[in-house]
């Protein structure tokens, strides 16, 4: 059976070691540090004997791509990672360093572990293994160590737009605990900006407080997170007040107050509609208020979905079931990745699958258990088995 040939060549403990290595690459995000993990990639491919292609995104930032060829005519696989992780953010709480990439109790500690170097290092293991077992592919077999993620997704994009992939499926490695996610919530970000009056604090009824009408739309703004998280849907829309500016000086009132927004759109919903919500909560908290309101939406992006039906939800899933052993649903992924881009840009057939949990995710003392990296990679294996090796 060529599935024995691929998973014979696996090895697992690659994908372990590579993703220390990647770990240990801190490509912080902002400001964009991906080279350093770039590197690691494509030493590794070097070392493989896996060509590849460096595409420049946006100066030493680098998509970094190989393409293992089939034959034509013949559906094509994307397996894709992205390389930048958040900042490590108050190193304090950290109990190592976050960058050490070091195992601990049978997990991989450090940021990126989870999201997503884990499912890197699983998917370069999964590439090898299927150039060292020298099975014939019916399709290309196309990975991607993309840059961006964490922001706007400029990695995958520009791999669309300016490389001109279009490939027919695609597996996004992000971590879902090895749950094959055929969706993802859609998002969109605001930025609110309130003005009033400044005057010498000590005289506060000459000026306007602008702070102070922003806890008003806060406070507005909080009791429209509760409706949304009540709604009565499988991963219900989201909202978080996420930072906050505001004042000029400790004795001025303050004539300026600024919040951004995150949210999260279940699918069906909208960026406009949920735009129109935010700026009806703005009216109704600054009613009566002589106050100025500026709502500006500076990112956003809708839901997707692949069919059940799909056949690289069909490999997926035969792939879990093998490896894991166990019967698994589909998984609606709460947040928005890479298969976004890919969907609405390239049409592509696209699943979210990965080791991790999203809620180990940008947090202090990330950490990825290893059985999960391993198993990823064998899961991984066998979805390029289901999807583009012939059974004989």
């Amino acid at each position: 059976m060529p599935s024995s040939d691929v998973l014979k060549s696996l090895k697992t403990r690659r994908a372990i070691e590579l993703t220390k290595s990647l770990v240990r690459a801190p490509s912080i995000n902002p400001p964009g540090n991906e080279k350093v993990a770039s590197d690691v990639v494509s030493a590794f491919l070097d070392d493989v004997g896996i060509k590849y292609v460096e595409q420049s995104v946006s100066g030493d930032r680098c998509n970094v791509i190989a393409t293992l060829k089939g034959r034509t005519g013949y559906p094509s696989l994307l397996l894709t990672g992205h390389l930048d992780v958040v900042p490590p953010g108050d190193e304090r709480l950290w109990l190592k360093d976050p960058f050490n990439g070091e195992e601990v109790d049978g997990q991989i500690y450090g940021r990126g572990s989870t999201d997503a170097k884990g499912c890197l290092g699983a998917m370069l293991c999964t590439i090898e293994a299927v150039a060292e077992s020298g099975v014939e592919l019916y399709g290309d077999l196309v990975f991607a160590a993309v840059v961006g993620e964490e922001t706007d997704g400029m990695g995958i994009k520009h791999l669309v737009r300016e490389f001109g992939l279009r490939p027919d499926m695609a597996l996004v490695g992000e971590p879902t605990q090895l749950m094959v996610g055929n969706a993802h919530k859609g998002i969109a970000r605001f930025r609110i900006d309130v003005g009033g009056k400044a005057a010498h604090a000590s005289l506060p009824d000459n000026g306007i407080n602008a702070i102070s009408g922003m806890t008003k739309v806060i406070l507005g703004l909080d009791d429209l997170a509760t409706k949304l998280r009540s709604k009565g849907v499988e991963a219900p829309p989201t909202l978080v007040v996420t930072t906050i500016a505001g004042g000029i000086k400790d004795n001025v009132v303050p004539p300026n107050c600024t919040i951004t927004v995150d949210r999260r759109l279940a699918l069906g919903e909208d960026p406009e509609g949920a735009g129109h919500e935010i700026i009806r909560v703005v009216r109704a908290a600054l009613d009566g208020r002589s106050m100025r309101a500026d709502v500006e939406t500076y990112l956003s992006a809708q839901p997707s979905r692949t069919s059940p039906d799909e056949m690289i939800v069909q490999c997926s899933t035969d792939a879990v079931r093998e490896v894991l052993d166990k019967e698994v649903g589909l998984y609606n992924f709460e947040a928005y990745c890479d298969m976004g881009p890919l969907v609405d840009l390239a049409g592509t057939k696209a699943v979210i699958l990965g080791p991790g949990s999203l809620a180990g995710s940008h947090v202090a003392n990330e950490v990825v258990a290893i059985k999960e990296v391993e198993n990823a990679a064998k899961i991984y294996s066998l979805v390029v088995t289901n999807a583009l090796i012939k059974r004989s």
